[in-house]
Parts: C-alpha cells; structure tokens; sequence
C-alpha cells in the first residue's frame, strides 16, 4: 500500500494532468494570435523561421488535445506536457523579439505559471527551465537595439515570483483537497467493510420523487449478481412476503410526513432461489437542506436470528421427542380457551386425557427404543385423526392430551375419545417382525361443567382417567376370577366427584390358566 505522501503525489500527478487538455491548447493558440498581430505591425521583425515556429507549435498544440482527447493514455500524458511548454516558450520568445517589450516578459510569467501547474516532476521542470533560456538567449540576440531590457527584466522577475507563489497556492489548495478526499474515502471504506460484516446494507429514500438509493450490498444478500437487482423501491416492495407489506408500505409513508425518531420493521423478502429471509429494516426521517424529506437507514439480515428464535420457542412449548405441545403451551391454550368459552358460552370444549397402558412392560421387554417408538406412533395418530385447531400435548411418560375445540356435549367428546382409543389400540411395530398392542385409559372434562382454570380443568380429565384405570383393574380382577364374561371387554365409562367422565383401557382381560 503507498504512503499517505506516495498516494498524493499521484493524486497531485493526475489533477494536474488533466488540466493539460483544458489549459495547454488554448494558451498556445492565444499566443499563437500575438505572431500575425505583430506580423501585420511589424512585417520585417517576423522572418520565415519564426512564422514556421509558430505554425509548428499550433500544430503541435492541436495535435496533442486531439490525442488527449482520443488517446489519454499515460505515454501522452507524461511526455505532451513538456512538448507544449517549450512550444509555448518558442512563442513567446517570438513576440518578444517582435518588439513585444514587456509584454514579451509577461508570457514568460504565463508559461511559468503553465510549466509550474503541469509539470510536477523536477526532471521536466529543469528541461522547460533550459527550454526558457535558450529562448531568452534567442530573444536577446534578435531584438531591437532600442528593447527596454531593465523593463523586460523586471516585469520578467515579478511574473516569475508570482508563478512561482501561484503554484504554491494551487498545490496547497490540491493537499488539502487531497486529504479531505481521502479521509472521507478511508472513512466510506472503513464502514463498507463493517456492514459487510455485520451483513447489512445502506439505503436512503426521498418520498418526494420516490427515489432510492440501496447499497450494491443489498443485492448481494438477497443472492444476486451484480447488475441483476434494480436498486429501486419497486424491486424491494415487490419482493417483501404479502402477508408484510402492508406494514412495510405504511411504515414509508408515515416516515415521509413528518421527521419521526429510529424506526425499524421486521419483514422477510424474496431472494434470488425463491426462499424468504427475514430483515430488519431500520432508519430515521428527517429533512435535508432543501427541506425535503428524506429517510435513511440500513437493511440487516436477521434471517439465522429469526430461524433460532423459533426454534427456541419451540423448544420450550413443544416436547423434544413426539413435537407435540408441552404443559406449558397446555395451560396457555386451556386459558384462552376458557376465556372465549366466557366470552361466548356455546364456544365449549373439551378436554381428553389418555394414559396409555401396558407402555411400562413394553420398555421393560424391548427396551427404551422400542418405548420410545410406541410414543412417537402414539403422537404420529393422534395428529392423523385430530383436527387442525385442536390442541395435541405430552405432559411426560405416556400422558396424552387432546384439547378438542367446539365440542358442543359431552356425549360427543365421548364418541371423540372412544374413536382415538380403538386407533390407539392397533398394533405398534417396534422392531423388525415384532409389533406390539397397547391400551390406554382417558378421562375427559368438559367446560360446560363450569371450571375456573385451566389447570382446574385439566386436573379433574387427569382424575378421571386415573378412576377409570382404577376401575378397570378391579373389573380385570373380578374377570380373571370368574373367567371371561360376553363383557369382559367393554368399555366401562365412570364418573368422578366434578363430573368427568373416564373410560378403562378396555383391554381383553387374562384368563386363568388350567
């Protein structure tokens, strides 16, 4: 990387350079029009080899702003400047020893002035002052004997000090044009590479004329190629996901009325592949020196943010092993239920608890694989045959719960449950070749009952349930006493003191062996 000294030097080099184009050409041809002025004047001061002077150097001063101006490469750059200079010091070396007089004097001043601007190298500096002598020598030989020397030399000096304090002034001007130019550089390229690293990008908004400027970084998070991507608020609108550019749009507009403080708006946009990442898009309104309106601020991609926010969430409602809703959704679910039901008494629902039964023998026999196979498929029908608005739970082991809404009796959350326990009841492959049959005991609660809480109402299905098992033991012992009756696999319904109802597991009891 070049020095700070290094990089204004050629910074210096290339300003100064490119005034060769505007400056040079026009100041040989104004010199150029002093020969025939003086020519016209003074025919027989002006011999042949000075007309061919100076039609030579108007030449070579035409040539060269033709090249520059098809041609700035750097050979014609580097080596025209010097090439000008003495043409413009062959003519006005010319006019003086037409009888120019002072005037002659103060064309030197102009090519010092010239020589000084363009040539910053001391190499070329030390040929246009060779340049400048040979043709004062040249003056002074073909002069008029009546030439006012003192005043050429005097006017010659003052033109020469005033160049010289000229350039100074111009090159002072250009250093600090210079290291203003590069600290805001430095200072756009420092921010550039930190909003590249915290993968964002710029943008800036006027309402007035409905012009944006986006940052080509914004492209290039969204997945496309440079050039690919308009920058304009058709292109970001467009492609903001509908269910948030409502937002997004209101968002602008109420931006665009009034200076407002930061704002800034989550939303997710379309990228190159199709997919939808989120952004957040912040900024601030406020007026600039015209008194429009204009907002500003920087779109960041928070896309893997959103992604582990939800799955985080999830973590924590949802259990780990079947994806069903924990206790802590439960509850939540149950309140707002209960406040609905309140709010409009025929919304009632109903709560069904199953406990599967036999799921202990099953981890003792085949091991916690094959348990935890029997509650994945437990979860897995329970999705297949419950409704989408219907709330599924694992509160842990092999507790279930269904959250069925819109239950309108509780006869028919009865039907409900009855229809999920035989479906629970098919058996389960555990392993290659070998399936397990489990069954499962619920109770149900139902709101019309008048509970208080959700968790009031959960407790009494979980009550239920819990009678329903117990009572299904005592009929398993009776039968295997008595052998196995036409109803020994019935389905006997139980009620609980707050008037849930529980079903035993149904199951075809053991007989007696022989």
């Amino acid at each position: 990387m070049l020095a700070p000294e290094a990089r204004y030097r050629e910074y210096l080099n290339a300003r100064l350079r490119d005034a060769l184009l505007h400056v040079v050409p026009p100041t040989v041809l104004i010199c150029l029009a002093f020969v025939p002025f003086n020519l016209y004047y003074r025919p027989r001061a002006v011999r042949w080899e000075m007309a061919a002077i100076s039609m030579a150097s108007a030449l070579v001063a035409g040539l060269y702003g033709l090249a520059l101006w098809r041609r700035p490469n750097s050979y014609v750059i580097e080596w025209g400047g010097p090439a000008l200079v003495i043409s413009l010091i062959g003519l006005t070396s010319i006019n003086a020893a037409t009888g120019g007089q002072a005037s002659g004097a103060a064309y030197l001043g102009v090519i010092i002035l010239v020589a000084g601007a363009i040539l910053v190298r001391w190499p070329q500096m030390m040929a246009a002052l060779a340049s400048m002598l040979i043709g004062g020598a040249w003056v002074w030989y073909h002069s008029p004997q009546d030439q006012q020397w003192s005043e050429m030399a005097i006017a010659g000096a003052v033109a020469a000090l005033s160049g010289l304090f000229c350039f100074h002034v111009r090159a002072k001007a250009f250093q600090t044009s210079f290291a203003t130019g590069q600290s805001e550089v430095e200072a756009r390229l420092r921010y550039e590479r930190a909003t590249e690293g915290s993968h964002s990008a710029l943008w800036e908004y006027c309402p007035s004329n409905g012009a944006l400027t986006l940052a080509p970084r914004w492209a290039a998070m969204l997945g496309y190629k440079p050039g690919q991507l308009p920058a304009t608020l058709d292109a970001w609108i467009s492609r903001v996901h509908p269910d948030d550019r409502a937002a997004v749009v209101e968002a602008l507009e109420m931006r665009s009325e009034e200076a407002l403080p930061t704002f800034s708006l989550e939303h997710r946009i379309q990228c190159a592949d199709g997919a939808y990442r989120w952004f957040l898009v912040s900024g601030k309104s406020s007026p600039d020196s015209l008194g429009l309106m204009r907002l500003a601020g920087s779109f960041v991609d928070i896309d893997d943010r959103i992604q582990l926010e939800t799955h985080l969430r999830h973590e924590a409602l949802h259990d780990r092993l079947t994806g069903l809703a924990n206790r802590r959704l439960l509850y939540d679910r149950l309140e707002q239920s209960l406040a609905r039901a309140r709010r409009n008494p025929g919304q009632t629902f109903a709560v069904v608890f199953f406990d599967l039964d036999g799921f202990k023998q099953v981890n003792d026999e085949w091991g916690h694989a094959a348990g935890d196979r029997v509650l994945t498929e437990t979860a897995e029908r329970l999705r297949e045959n419950c409704r989408v608005e219907d709330t599924l739970a694992r509160l842990g082991g092999d507790e279930f719960v269904v959250l069925v809404h819109d239950a309108s009796s509780r006869s028919s959350s009865e039907g409900f449950a009855q229809r999920i326990r035989g479906k629970l009841a098919q058996p389960i492959e555990v392993s290659e070749g070998h399936s397990v049959r489990v069954g499962s005991s619920c109770g149900i609660a139902w709101s019309g009952d008048g509970f208080a809480t959700g968790k009031e109402m959960l407790e009494a299905a979980d009550a239920a349930m819990y009678e329903a098992k117990r009572t299904k033991r005592l009929r398993a012992g009776a039968a295997e006493r008595d052998a196995a009756g036409p109803d020994a696999s019935k389905s006997w319904p139980v009620e609980t003191e707050s008037g849930a109802r529980g079903f035993d597991a149904g199951l075809v009891p053991r007989l007696p062996k022989n």
